[in-house]
C-alpha cells in the first residue's frame, strides 16, 4: 500500500514530546520552505499545513514508497534544525496516515488540513496562515 504510485495519504506527524518548536517562526520558515520543494519534486503535494507542535501533509508518492519519503524528509529537517540548537529527535519516531480513497475524500482532507490553524485559533483564514499550502 506505501508504495503504491498515485495514492493519495493524509499523515499527521508530531514532534518529539510535542514540543511547540515550531512557534519560532525562523525555525518554521526554514523547514516550510524544505517541506514544499521537498514534497513537490519527490511527491504530489495536495495540501500541508506546519503547526506548533505537528505538520500535517496530503501527499501521493510519485518514486519513493511513502515510509522512504517521510523518513528522508524527517531526517533532513532534524539534521537542519540540530544546526539552529534544536533538541533532537525533532520528531516523533511513528506518524498517523490514512489512506485517502475518492477526490471527494481528497477535496475534503485537503479542506480538514488547511482548516487547522483556523480551528486552533492561530487565525481566521487559512489564507493569511504563512505555513499552509492548498494545491490549485
Amino acid at each position: 500500500m506505501y508504495s503504491d504510485s498515485g495514492r493519495a495519504f493524509s499523515i499527521t506527524i508530531c514532534t518529539a514530546q510535542n514540543r511547540s518548536v515550531f512557534s519560532d517562526h525562523e525555525l518554521t520558515d526554514l523547514v516550510w520552505k524544505h517541506l514544499i520543494r521537498y514534497f513537490n519534486a519527490e511527491a504530489t503535494l495536495y495540501a500541508a499545513c506546519l503547526m506548533p507542535d505537528h505538520v500535517h501533509l496530503l501527499v501521493s508518492p510519485v518514486e519513493k514508497n511513502l515510509i522512504n519519503l517521510l523518513g528522508s524528509w524527517k531526517t533532513y529537517t532534524a539534521k537542519l534544525l540540530k544546526g539552529k540548537g534544536v533538541e533532537v529527535p525533532l520528531w516523533q519516531r511513528s506518524f498517523y496516515d490514512h489512506s485517502v480513497r475518492t477526490d471527494e475524500d481528497l477535496a475534503a482532507a485537503a479542506r480538514y488540513i488547511v482548516g487547522n490553524p483556523v480551528r486552533k485559533g492561530l487565525c481566521t483564514d487559512y489564507r493569511s496562515y504563512p505555513f499552509c499550502y492548498l494545491r490549485q
